[in-house]
């Protein structure tokens, strides 16, 4: 490994585990040593994600696919960031066809180095909902998702919206239903609680 590369690992791995300020030298350092290399700005721009600055992160990340290749987690991040960036918000609404395009085509980028990484399944499924123009792919990408970490149950919810916005309340009602027992995060507990409310009034 040059030194570069190490500076660079270093970082990837106290960024792992928490440890941001370390992991920041190291990835400064490793761009010192390397200006030309993607390697520093990709670890930059994760960093950026990790601490909730969703531009800085979109600018970092941007700057490392200009210079070169990058892994899996950083076109999954970029797409993600993108995201909250272009929703602008809490409320959820499909976005204009060129932003779109380039969120998604960042997502399949995840997908083609890493097919079995259930959040980048998990996002692209939820973006097509929202997208409107291909819900039967949003719940096949949704339903990989789930098979690939089911323990993660805040998907089933994403798996029963895009269910009812395929008009199938009764898949959506199986969906939610094993939500609501004890052992399910209380969150999750009661946003299924209230998806299945909602299903009762509309029936």
């Amino acid at each position: 490994l040059t030194a570069m590369e190490v500076c660079y690992r270093l970082g990837d791995e106290l960024l792992h585990i928490g440890r941001l300020e370390a992991a920041e030298s190291y990835f400064v350092q490793a761009r010192k040593l390397a200006p030309g290399s993607p390697l520093p700005y990709e670890g930059l721009g994760l960093l950026a994600s990790r601490r909730g600055q969703p531009d800085k992160a979109v600018s970092l990340l941007r700057q490392a696919m200009q210079l070169g290749p990058l892994n899996f987690l950083a076109h999954y991040t970029y797409a993600r960031e993108k995201y909250l960036l272009a929703a602008g918000g809490p409320t959820v609404h499909p976005l204009e066809r060129e932003a779109a395009a380039e969120i998604r085509t960042e997502l399949q980028k995840a997908l083609a180095l890493m097919a079995d990484f259930g959040p980048a399944h998990h996002l692209l499924g939820f973006f097509e909902m929202v997208q409107g123009e291909d819900l039967p792919g949003a719940e096949k990408q949704i339903e990989r998702a789930v098979q690939l970490e089911p323990e993660n149950q805040s998907y089933l919810l994403s798996l029963a919206q895009v269910q009812l916005a395929r008009r199938d309340p009764a898949a959506a009602r199986r969906t939610l239903e094993p939500l609501r027992l004890p052992y399910v995060q209380p969150e999750v507990r009661a946003h299924a609680e209230e998806m299945l409310k909602a299903l009762k009034a509309g029936t």
